[in-house]
This record gives C-alpha cells, sequence and structure tokens, in this order.
C-alpha cells in the first residue's frame, strides 16, 4: 500500500504525517484531529478513485459528503470477487459507522473525549480499510 498510494493520491504523505503526529500526541484533541484526518483521506481517496455525481439512476448517493457510497460503488467495479468485495463492504460501513458515532458523542456539546486507544484503533482500521481498497 505504502507505495501506491503515493501515485492515487499525491498529498498524501501530508495527511498521513499529520495523523501520526496527532494520534501520537498526548492530548485528546489531537486524537479527534487524527480521527478526522482518517475521515479526510478516504474522502480523498473516494475523490480520486470515484468522484461525486449528481445524477445517478440508482437509489444510491453519490454526492460530494456521500465518499463512503462511493468507494463502495468503486469497490464493486474492481472486485473480481462477490466475497471480497463484500468484505469491504462491510467494512466501509464499519467505519462509517464507528466514525459516525465518535463525531456525534465530540461534537455535540457534550465535551466527551474519545480515549487514546479508541483513537489508535480509528487509525489502524482506516490504514487497513485503504490498504484493502487499493490492492483492488
Amino acid at each position: 500500500m505504502d507505495k501506491k498510494l503515493p501515485d492515487i493520491l499525491p498529498d498524501v504523505r501530508n495527511i498521513l504525517d499529520s495523523i501520526s503526529v496527532n494520534i501520537n500526541a498526548s492530548n485528546s484533541e489531537d486524537w479527534k484531529n487524527a480521527i478526522t484526518s482518517c475521515r479526510r483521506l478516504l474522502k480523498e481517496l473516494a475523490n480520486t478513485l470515484y468522484p461525486a455525481m449528481k445524477n445517478k439512476k440508482s437509489n444510491v448517493k453519490l454526492d460530494e459528503q456521500a465518499y463512503i457510497n462511493r468507494l463502495t460503488e468503486y469497490v464493486k467495479g474492481k472486485s473480481g470477487s462477490k466475497t471480497y468485495s463484500t468484505l469491504i463492504d462491510t467494512h466501509l460501513e464499519f467505519f462509517h459507522k464507528r466514525s459516525m458515532a465518535v463525531f456525534d458523542t465530540t461534537n455535540k456539546g457534550t465535551h466527551q473525549n474519545i480515549s487514546h486507544e479508541d483513537a489508535k484503533r480509528f487509525v489502524i482500521y482506516t490504514y487497513l480499510l485503504i490498504g484493502d481498497i487499493i490492492s483492488l
């Protein structure tokens, strides 16, 4: 993955460096920033691999904000294995639900912090998910 990703996303090193610095910090705000950068990284990947579309004839939203849907469509189009495609789709759905839960918890005025362990898991899941996607 490390060799392919810069070819797909030329500015990826800056995002990965930011994630690394933030996840290794001792401040929970920095951990949230690492998670935000993970989401941004996946959105950039979606923008490159499956750009947003306005009028698609299916019920699936593929606009700018629907980056998870766009990555799912990319995987469906590239995977020769229905099983592998389903596996990645499951990971994408999990990532989306987890990221929404994290942001709901930290953004609703409750001022709850995410644990460092949860933030590190989020970064690892993102890395593994991107590896699966670009291996297609």
